[in-house]
């Protein structure tokens, strides 16, 4: 015949239980108490509940194989570790004495009675989910906090794409508009240099994309200029090309519809010049005129 625990055996081992730690026939009569009783099947369960939450949660967050079988392996290691502390903490201490006497006879003694290993692995098993549990917290906080970090990051990276992609916008704007005017720039002692002048006539914009523009000697520049219909030529910049020979210069200047006569590149100065002394390295003219 099964034996049955009593209440207070089985509401003792219910953590161990919980975690089927028990010896099997300490399990078989905890949960044969159970199944009559529904405080300690309710008790049962929600620390059956409980243990599979934390060693769920134990697994990182991050983990990519966050798998049952983990989860099987890390609650296979919590019933081992309670087991061997239940082991330890159920040894048989040498028998306490206490005096026995008798009118008849000399005081004799007698040992007290035996701790259960069922009620000390609950015991454990208790200590051993409170500790999992301050454990996983520990844990969960730690990942909360990377977390955090890892969505600021995300925004911040966002933000960054955000930004771009309206300059890019900008920039697509000022060369695709309808108000917009093109330029091609030629060379004439330099064959390969090359450039395009977008003017945005709804917002004074001029945006210039040059390609294979040799280096200037030391102390000398490149600079914009705008020449106008009367001749006039006004200055619009200084750059330097990439190693690669591409440069992009963008100016702001009003100009009328009618004024732009044609844009060119001269090599000058360092820090440019107010009127054009050096030679021309590349020129165009509206409309290609």
């Amino acid at each position: 015949m099964r034996r049955e625990a009593d209440h207070q055996e089985a509401s003792e081992a219910l953590a161990a239980a919980a975690l089927d730690a028990l010896a099997p026939d300490d399990q078989a009569a905890v949960l044969a108490h159970v199944d009559g009783c529904p405080d300690c099947a309710r008790e049962l369960a929600e620390l059956r509940e409980a243990t599979a939450h934390l060693a769920a949660l134990a697994v990182p967050t991050g983990a990519p194989d966050r798998t049952a079988a983990d989860i099987d392996s890390r609650l296979a290691r919590v019933r081992s570790n309670v087991l061997a502390r239940a082991a330890a903490a159920a040894v048989d201490a040498p028998p306490r004495v206490v005096p026995i006497t008798s009118a008849a006879s000399a005081p004799v003694t007698a040992p007290l009675p035996r701790v259960r290993s069922a009620r000390s692995l609950g015991l454990v098993a208790g200590m051993a989910l409170a500790v999992a549990a301050s454990l996983v917290a520990a844990i969960t906080l730690a990942d909360r906090a990377v977390l955090q970090r890892e969505v600021v990051a995300s925004r911040a990276a966002a933000g960054r794409a955000a930004a771009a992609l309206a300059a890019s916008e900008r920039q697509l704007a000022l060369v695709t508009g309808p108000q917009v005017a093109v330029v091609s720039l030629t060379a004439s002692g330099a064959p390969k240099a090359t450039a395009l002048m977008f003017w945005d006539r709804s917002t004074d914009t001029w945006s210039m994309y040059a390609h294979n523009l040799p280096q200037t000697a030391s102390g000398r520049t490149y600079e914009l200029w705008l020449i106008t219909a009367a001749g006039r030529k006004i200055p619009a910049g200084t750059f330097a090309p990439t190693s690669a020979g591409t440069a992009h210069v963008q100016a702001t200047y009003a100009l009328g519809p009618a004024d732009l006569q044609a844009v060119a590149v001269t090599e000058e100065p360092a820090g440019g010049v107010d009127v054009a002394t050096g030679p021309v390295v590349i020129a165009g003219t509206l409309g290609g005129k």
